[in-house]
């Protein structure tokens, strides 16, 4: 005998007939209505989302309006354009501007040399309003935006300006504490760092923007450039209507000046494009520049504002590089072998100073039912030029062998 109960067998009838009450349940389940749903107030919301890219409400360099209502066209490049594109010259913010031309160093150039609208701006370029007359590269580590006004501005900021004039802004300082740091790597062989600080307490503000760069150009034997800067500035009297403006601009470049290849049949000579024709190790060029800006403005009631804003700069180059000449240029490949390639010395020493004092009196007023913006200035520019050019006897020394080898 066993004390253990047999195990019930499950019948098959059992299975049918759960199934039976659950398909039953179902129909129930689905036939409950559902909550009522809840009803919510409408809501209607309409804004238009601010542009990085707008220069609209910038105020017009010496005119008493903004750019928006400005009677001339003209193009503002602020900073977060320059800022997305990794710009690391003027150049390249510019490059954004329809009716600007670039140029290489011709006629004996160095820095910034474009054409606007078809006229040289080698002479209009301005700093806040103030010329900048220096032959150099302009790095836009210390800018807030740029401005090109197009046509003919000589009424606004004097001789010249036929094309048009190209304004830089400068970065001054804020009622906020903040600080920016950016590296940049390129190729080949470059890399780039700015900083971008900016301490205010009470009515003061300081702001110091620092750039160091260097890089060797693609393609070239020999060939970099590098230089660095420091722009530190300083403000009193922020939020007040009293403010006095201090800002200084160093910037030095130590480059290998490059003259290219050879021009052979109405065409660089067909050689490596990494054929290096200067002297490596002697050939330089060096350029110094040092801008001082002080800016005195005084807010005497909303229709009445006068500013001084007094400009001390100096520019010093100093250029030895060597230009591949031929002697006698050949019309022939049968005249190749016979043909001299000699290394022509390039000497340049020049030094630029300039003083610069702008006084301007803003006016908003009323006649009746007419509003009225008025700017009154005076310019009053002061350059000091000294050159020294010296044009020694060509070395020559052959250099056919190992460029027309190539050619061949």
């Amino acid at each position: 005998m066993s004390l253990r109960h047999p195990i019930p067998s499950l019948e098959p009838s059992l299975g049918l007939a759960g199934l039976g009450l659950l398909a039953a349940a179902m129909p129930t389940a689905a036939q409950t209505p559902p909550a009522a749903d809840l009803a919510l107030p409408e809501m209607n919301v309409q804004t238009q989302a601010p542009s990085s890219y707008s220069g609209a409400n910038v105020p017009a360099a010496r005119l008493p309006t903004t750019v928006a209502d400005a009677p001339q066209t003209i193009s503002v490049v602020p900073r977060a354009l320059i800022d997305e594109r990794a710009g690391t010259t003027l150049r390249e913010a510019l490059r954004n501007v329809t009716g600007i031309s670039f140029a290489a160093g011709e006629g004996g150039a160095s820095g910034d040399n474009l054409t606007l609208r078809g006229f040289s701006a080698r002479g209009d370029f301005f700093i806040e309003g103030l010329r900048d007359i220096g032959q150099y590269t302009r790095d836009p580590f210390y800018l807030d935006s740029v401005e090109v006004l197009k046509g003919p501005s000589s009424i606004q900021f004097g001789r010249g300006s036929t094309g048009g004039v190209i304004n830089q802004t400068l970065r001054l300082p804020q009622a906020r504490n903040f600080g920016e740091l950016s590296l940049q790597a390129f190729s080949p062989a470059g890399v780039r760092a700015t900083s971008d600080v900016n301490l205010y307490a009470g009515t003061v503000g300081v702001r110091l923007n620092t750039m160091a760069l260097t890089q060797q150009v693609a393609g070239r034997d020999h060939v970099e450039n590098s230089r660095y800067g420091i722009a530190p500035s300083v403000t009193f009297g922020l939020g007040t209507n009293t403010q006095f403006t201090v800002h200084y601009l160093h910037q030095y470049e130590n480059n290998v000046p490059d003259y290219g290849l050879p021009w052979l049949f109405g065409r660089p000579a067909a050689v490596n494009r990494n054929n290096y024709y200067g002297t490596a190790g002697v050939d330089h060029e060096r350029l110094t520049t040092d801008v001082l800006t002080a800016r005195l403005s005084h807010r005497f009631s909303d229709e009445v504002t006068v500013r001084n804003t007094f400009r001390f700069s100096n520019y010093d180059r100093d250029l030895q590089a060597t230009a591949p000449r031929f002697n006698a240029t050949p019309t022939s490949l049968a005249q190749i072998p016979t043909t001299t390639v000699l290394r022509e010395a390039q000497f340049r020493d020049a030094t630029d100073t300039g003083y610069n004092n702008l006084s301007e009196l803003v006016l908003n007023f009323r006649t009746g039912p007419l509003e009225h913006s008025a700017l009154v200035g005076a310019d009053r520019p002061r350059h000091q030029p000294y050159h020294a050019v010296f044009r020694p006897s060509p070395e020559c020394q052959p250099l056919l062998s190992q460029l027309l080898r190539q050619h061949q």
